[in-house]
């Protein structure tokens, strides 16, 4: 896959404003967007320290939800 850096601009953008739907859709339709090119997670970490910040006590729990249950979910399908 070639790394594009608008979808993935995109996706962090989704990311930065809380806007989980987005970031949840992004994420469904291109998956290698999860990772770094080494295989690395993306998004996780990003996740949990956003839930040490607090500044939205909710939605980095959310976040952090949906990143596990979305890499179950790829992992169960194969990809």
């Amino acid at each position: 896959m070639t790394w594009d850096p608008a979808i993935s601009r995109k996706i962090n953008v989704a990311f930065e404003a809380d806007d989980v739907a987005e970031f949840v859709r992004s994420l469904r339709k291109l998956p290698e967007y999860m990772r770094y090119k080494d295989g690395t997670d993306l998004w996780m970490w990003r996740a949990a320290i956003d839930g040490k910040d607090s500044r939205n006590n909710k939605l980095p729990n959310i976040m952090f939800g949906v990143l596990k249950n979305m890499l179950i979910a790829l992992r169960m399908t194969g990809k």
